[in-house]
């Protein structure tokens, strides 16, 4: 019911095909990293799915008629005309894009919140959160703030100020992503999908064969 899935979409003139597909929400701890990059630090669904999206553009390059390239005079490739990728994912990305004011007297609201607790605690009372703690706590009249277990980077001078409703957490800060005990050295997927929005999906191993960066 929970699980997130994640897709990129190319869109031609002539058609709209999913390229790339991903499920997952695992992250290693700083510990488990690997000096010999032989380990998949970050199985995230929207970082899965854009490594996914990076053997594609690598079998375009290869193909004898690839659909979404053309060669340069540079002999370089770049994205044929009217060539668009589009990203969906299930759920909102964790970072700060998961955090958004929730209406906590809003009927939906209130149910959803009854089915994760019935799910922890076996009942069913009056509409709670969530804590970090997997317990139920109580929310604060009228207005509340959707969580994410993405914690800001320790190098920050602005931390979380874990406060009541709206005030649990800070905004415009880099996260990393939660991890099981120790915590991770991945940047979360907001952060993450911020950066390609600026420098493209393409990575610094195919940007020395690709003119132009591919965007969402």
């Amino acid at each position: 019911e929970w699980e997130i899935i994640s897709g990129i979409v190319v869109e031609t003139p002539e058609m709209l095909k999913v390229v790339a597909l991903a499920t997952g929400s695992k992250c290693i701890g700083k510990n488990q990293l690997s000096s010999s990059g032989d380990t998949i630090n970050d199985c995230h669904a929207e970082v899965l799915v854009r490594r996914s999206l990076l053997h594609y553009l690598e079998s375009e390059m290869v193909s004898s008629q690839p659909a979404i390239f053309s060669k340069t005079c540079a002999n370089k490739f770049k994205l044929k005309e009217n060539v668009k990728f589009h990203l969906y994912i299930n759920q909102t990305p964790c970072g700060d894009a998961s955090i958004f004011p929730i209406d906590t007297t809003d009927k939906s609201y209130q149910r959803l919140m009854a089915r994760k607790r019935a799910t922890i605690t076996g009942k069913r009372n009056s509409p709670c959160d969530i804590s970090d703690g997997g317990q139920p706590k109580r929310i604060s009249s009228g207005g509340d703030t959707q969580r994410t277990g993405a914690k800001v980077v320790e190098s920050s001078p602005i931390q979380d100020t874990n406060g009541e409703g709206q005030s649990y957490h800070v905004h415009n800060v880099l996260r990393t992503k939660p991890g099981r005990g120790q915590r991770t050295s991945s940047l979360s997927c907001s952060d993450k999908i911020a950066k390609w929005n600026v420098i493209g999906l393409q990575g610094a191993l195919l940007s020395l064969l690709i003119e132009e960066p591919i965007y969402l």
